[in-house]
């Protein structure tokens, strides 16, 4: 997820997917309810910073809508089978 928001963002661009900084920032906006977790903070807060400072404050909120759209309809994956059922 974070690559995919690096590159989307372009910082960095190393695959050449079309940029596309309100779902790069978003990803990275949805990263910080991980609270931390893994060390991951100062890189996430880094890359929020980076982004929003080629964005407007427009696309910023655009931004927030799509990550509260995407989290609505893109339920956590687990690397742990479940313990009960199939």
């Amino acid at each position: 997820m974070g690559n995919y928001g690096a590159y989307i963002s372009h910082t960095p661009d190393k695959i050449g997917y079309p940029l596309n900084l309100v779902e790069g920032y978003a990803m990275f906006y949805l990263m910080k309810d991980l609270n931390d977790a893994g060390g991951i903070q100062d890189y996430v807060d880094g890359k929020i910073e980076e982004i929003s400072e080629k964005m407007t404050p427009e696309q910023i909120e655009q931004s927030k809508v799509f990550a509260k759209q995407w989290k609505d309809t893109h339920p956590p994956l687990s690397f742990f089978p479940d313990k009960l059922g199939d």
